[in-house]
């Protein structure tokens, strides 16, 4: 039963272990070619509408549909609407767009972000939590710098030095690799129309620099987390940094004790690596070869 439930695309999922045969929703097919123009209006202007801009629609234009299905959630009827008009737009998730013209979730923040001079973080925490989902801070960054906790401004907004501030950093990274809290002296960076701060290192290290570039668990909305890594050094990914990082610390004991040390030297936020056993044990291994190199 439940195979069938799953694989007949006329019966969608409208709640926690809840499913309904999408046809039977009570909406007429004037009212339905009523809701049809709405949304191609409104996609007109825009490339997506979110699941919660189509319930108001619903509410603000279409109240003999909103009357008859009360009681549905955003979930349920997104849903049930997206089978029946499957055929005119593409439902992915609470994105709404013209069939064929199909936009993943990071295809949303990059076109949200493409829109905006400037952007807060409080408009992103309303896009994300409007569609229910986390912040793609990559897409948004891939167009934008973050200036600040709150601020952030497209790429074209800010010309940076690279050769002078990549030469500035060359100093304050002796090693392969710098965790980002230890990079708090800008004084001496070029002028670039803003403060010079940890969120501005950030971006530049992302998108910008040719000597260095960023390592990380993922980028946090309320702070500044990982590694200023040279292009050079060998490490693909956060992961074989993390190896590095706690084979030369004597914090190997335990699991606990070495998430604690990764969170104070400001690798991550939070005490949390799936995986953090193993890398345990390749910092083990790696630190006794280098003992027993040094011998």
């Amino acid at each position: 039963m439940k195979t069938i439930l799953v694989t007949t695309a006329s019966i969608v999922n409208v709640a926690a272990e809840t499913y309904f045969y999408a046809p039977n929703l009570p909406v007429s097919a004037d009212e339905l070619a009523h809701l049809s123009l709405l949304i191609n209006e409104e996609l007109s202007y825009h490339s997506y509408i979110t699941d919660v801009r189509l319930m108001q629609l619903i509410a603000e234009k279409c109240p003999s549909i909103a009357l008859n299905t009360d009681g549905y959630t955003t979930y349920g009827l997104r849903n049930c609407l997206g089978y029946i008009l499957r055929d005119q737009f593409a439902f992915n998730g609470p994105i709404i767009t013209l069939k064929g013209k199909e936009l993943s979730m990071s295809d949303v923040f990059t076109e949200f972000a493409k829109d905006q001079e400037v952007l807060s973080v409080d408009e992103l925490s309303a896009l994300s939590n409007e569609m229910s989902i986390v912040i793609y801070w990559d897409s948004i960054l891939s167009e934008m710098i973050r200036v600040s906790a709150t601020k952030l401004v497209r790429k074209d907004q800010i010309k940076f030095d690279i050769e002078a501030i990549d030469d500035i950093l060359e100093g304050m990274c002796p090693g392969d690799y710098v965790p980002l809290p230890e990079i708090n002296l800008f004084l001496y960076f070029p002028n670039i129309g803003y403060p010079w701060n940890s969120y501005l290192l950030e971006s530049y290290l992302f998108g910008f620099s040719r000597k260095f570039r960023l390592l990380h668990s993922s980028f946090i909305k309320t702070g500044v987390y990982g590694a200023m890594v040279r292009k050079n050094a060998d490490f693909p990914d956060y992961r074989s940094l993390l190896v590095d990082v706690l084979s030369k610390s004597n914090a190997l004991d335990s699991t606990k004790e070495a998430l604690q040390y990764i969170v104070d030297k400001g690798y991550q936020q939070r005490r949390r690596y799936e995986g953090i056993e193993t890398v345990i044990q390749e910092a083990k291994l790696v630190k006794e070869q280098r003992e027993k190199q040094e011998k």
